[in-house]
């Protein structure tokens, strides 16, 4: 009986410590390098980019604010995102605002739907005003 009790705690113990390993190697995995996609994310059959990289939210800024940009495009999360590395207090990736009103004059009229996700480790290295996502 107490082999058996010891056995239950000890594979619990080992699946918590498991996952916890697994979510820190993911999400270590996933910080944002500063770079974009060199191609468009997936597209619904109701014009949303599907956004599930830092990359993809990237891209996806880079061309609302380009010259020709697009301030109607759509886009959806399908992933949490993460710009910068969270865990490690590492806040070394700028971010720079989709539309900047103040330098462009463009403003974003599009949708951005985040889906229930989260963009984590957003720095904006800015004082103006009118700036968002």
């Amino acid at each position: 009986m107490k082999q058996n009790k010891f056995f239950k705690i000890l594979v619990c113990t080992l699946a918590v410590f498991m996952a916890m390993s697994a979510t820190s190697l993911v999400s270590l995995a996933a910080v944002w390098t500063g770079g974009a996609s060199s191609v468009a994310p997936s597209r619904t059959s109701d014009g949303f980019y599907l956004l599930q990289s830092a990359e993809d939210l990237a891209w996806f800024a880079n061309q609302i604010n380009n010259d020709a940009g697009n301030v109607t495009m759509k886009g959806r999360l399908i992933e949490d995102i993460y710009l910068n590395d969270v865990e490690n207090n590492d806040y070394s990736q700028i971010w720079t605002p989709i539309a900047d009103y103040s330098s462009t004059g463009r403003v974003f009229s599009g949708i951005f739907d985040g889906n229930g996700f989260t963009i984590y480790g957003m720095k904006v290295d800015s004082d103006k005003d009118y700036q968002g996502l």
